[in-house]
């Protein structure tokens, strides 16, 4: 039978003070977010952009200055951009998680909850892969699940290998919760630019 300490020693983070790890973990994820969001804009626009359009970007959104993409194709195209590069994000953590050490599962941790983030708004407006999955004939839900899936699986591989404990949760919780109030309800006071 365990008692409150032992359930105490098994979560306190071994060889760091809690406090140490909490704001490590903490800002880290917080400053991961910002980069990854732009990251993930970035491939949006960067996408518009071949496809011959102009594109205003914010932390949360890209849009075309003319109204609209001129066919579903780009709309795809463009659509499908930032989720791969939150993928490319997500398995280059993944290959390189020895070298990256405490970096890794915050990357993974990162890339699936804005994934899944993103699946929980597409439920009253699809975007990204909701919107491509429900284009292609797929249903709403496809690509979201194979994405969130394939996310979840690097993350959970990495945190077994990592023994992340009850604290490292706790203080990612507090990044994220951070860093997602900032990109979302921030947006107006970010960093804006028009390619």
């Amino acid at each position: 039978v365990w008692c409150v300490q032992d359930v105490i020693d098994l979560a306190r983070p071994k060889g760091r003070s809690i406090l140490t790890q909490f704001a490590k973990v903490a800002g880290s994820l917080f400053l991961c977010i910002l980069i990854t969001h732009y990251l993930h804009e970035l491939g949006h626009a960067l996408t518009a952009v071949a496809l011959g359009y102009e594109v205003s970007m914010t932390s949360n959104v890209v849009r075309p200055i003319a109204g609209a993409y001129q066919s579903e194709l780009h709309s795809n195209l463009i659509s499908l951009a930032g989720p791969l590069v939150t993928i490319f994000i997500a398995t280059a953590a993944f290959i390189l998680r020895l070298k990256l050490k405490f970096l890794a599962p915050i990357i993974l941790w990162n890339t699936l909850t804005m994934r899944l983030l993103a699946a929980i708004v597409s439920l009253r407006n699809p975007n990204d892969e909701a919107a491509v999955s429900a284009n292609l004939g797929l249903g709403d839900w496809t690509l979201p699940a194979i994405v969130c899936v394939f996310l979840l699986t690097l993350f959970v591989i990495t945190a077994r290998q990592r023994r992340l404990s009850v604290w490292w949760y706790l203080s990612a919780w507090v990044g994220m919760s951070a860093g997602y109030s900032l990109v979302v309800l921030g947006e107006d006071w970010l960093p804006k630019l028009t390619l």
